[in-house]
């Protein structure tokens, strides 16, 4: 082989070197960013509990608890980094509070909604749905029932003024939802009540429905999502 022959295989070979070095390094990179955001849920379980049991142990009212707690959850943002999008849900069976903060896609959409299929509604033909509650005086036809401004199909369900599939009341019935109420501001802590206890709390992050079972007591749920690789990696606590 003529020394022309040798540079140029010389020179593939390094080449070839250099990119499975790459692909390599970017691989260890994606997969230590996959497991630094699973160990940030794990240590946001770990110690949002401590932080809970003190303010137990402390007999702090509600005020102080949200107070502790809106702190903690500042703190830990910051030690999280950029990149990510987190939303957090604490509070009790009688008042609950979520604040989100989007650094990776922030016209993202965020609802709340309490109590969802326990506090919900089965609609009869012509009547209409407001607010999670059946209601005489629909405008719609006789097989219809009225949500918003359109009408829905028997089966359906009636959400936000919008109807989708998978109604929980039947064939014969539509299912009122108690509404979605929008995550207005990010960055600020955003109260939500209802009448009677709260025994579940939905937050629906785009077009996924995140559900958290409230336990007597104080509690603390959170959803954490990230790019990784091109892919969305999501780390959250209680889920059911």
């Amino acid at each position: 082989m003529n020394k022309r022959g040798q540079f140029f295989l010389i020179a593939a070979v390094v080449i070839i070197v250099v990119v499975v070095s790459i692909v390599t390094i970017a691989n260890f990179t994606q997969k230590k960013d996959d497991i630094k955001l699973y160990d940030l849920g794990e240590e946001l379980g770990i110690e949002s509990q401590q932080v809970l049991d003190y303010g137990t142990y402390n007999s702090l009212d509600d005020e102080e608890m949200k107070e502790l707690m809106e702190n903690f959850i500042e703190n830990y943002v910051n030690y999280a980094g950029e990149g990510k999008n987190i939303y957090f849900i604490f509070g009790n069976k009688e008042k609950i509070y979520v604040i989100g903060y989007q650094d990776v896609l922030p016209a993202e959409s965020v609802c709340v909604q309490l109590n969802p299929e326990t506090d919900n509604d089965c609609c009869k033909k012509g009547q209409k749905c407001i607010d999670g509650r059946c209601e005489a005086g629909g405008i719609c036809g006789k097989d219809e029932i009225q949500c918003g401004s359109n009408c829905c199909n028997l089966g359906e369900r009636c959400v936000n003024g919008r109807c989708e599939a998978g109604g929980i009341c039947g064939y014969h019935r539509v299912e009122c939802s108690t509404p979605c109420i929008p995550l207005e501001v990010m960055g600020e802590t955003q109260e939500f009540t209802t009448n009677g206890n709260i025994y579940k709390v939905v937050i629906r992050i785009g077009n996924t429905d995140y559900e958290f079972r409230l336990r007597y007591g104080e509690n603390f749920y959170f959803v954490i999502w990230q790019k990784v690789g091109g892919e969305t990696h999501v780390v959250t606590s209680g889920e059911e």
